[in-house]
């Protein structure tokens, strides 16, 4: 799995978010899409299929 990422904030909210403090969302900007190498199996559909994913 690959799982790339952008996240944009000011360096203020990096700060605490780096202290685990709770953020509301509209604060900064995160989204990611995440790629599957599954094997032909049960889990193959993940290689087929588009994720995105935002906070």
């Amino acid at each position: 799995m690959v799982n790339r990422g952008l996240q944009i904030a000011t360096p203020g909210i990096l700060a605490r978010m780096s202290q685990d403090e709770p953020i509301a969302g509209d604060n900064y900007y995160f989204r990611s899409t995440p790629v599957f190498d599954a094997p032909r199996s049960p889990y193959e559909w993940l290689t087929e299929a588009v994720f995105a994913a935002r906070c």
